[in-house]
């Protein structure tokens, strides 16, 4: 059951790998389409990116906050031999729900679904953290 935890943590990581690809798809379509210009990457000032960049961007920097805490208590769980069912229950809820937020941020950008999805997916978070200790 302890190398269980790990499947989430790769399917985390997938999610962060998708998302990446999907910015660079439409950074180079809107460089294609001449939405973007070259010159604002070197400083990351100027004229900027559209909006569909721009939300990608944003998600993908989401990824490198919160998610962290997460690959940092399932290796706790791994190591400490706390893995168990509840905790790879919530790891998969964690994953689910930021695959939520990512589609809701992406998608529609509907900011209170948004927010709702990603407070849920902190209250789990903040969950596996204490279950841990218990």
């Amino acid at each position: 059951m302890q190398q269980s935890i790990l499947y989430p943590m790769v399917a985390q990581g997938a999610l962060i790998f998708g998302v990446l690809l999907l910015l660079a798809k439409r950074r180079f379509k809107a460089i294609s389409e001449h939405k973007s210009d070259l010159k604002y990457f070197s400083l990351f000032q100027g004229s900027g990116e559209p909006a569909s960049v721009t939300v990608v961007q944003r998600n993908f920097l989401n990824q490198f906050e919160m998610p962290v805490l997460f690959f940092a208590i399932c290796l706790m769980a791994a190591v400490f031999g706390r893995a168990d069912a509840v905790m790879i229950y919530a790891a998969w809820s964690y994953v689910g729900l930021r695959l939520l937020h990512s589609l809701v941020h992406i998608v529609g950008n509907n900011v209170r679904n948004r927010f709702m999805v990603f407070m849920t997916s902190n209250l789990v978070l903040m969950f596996m953290w204490v279950w841990i200790v218990l």
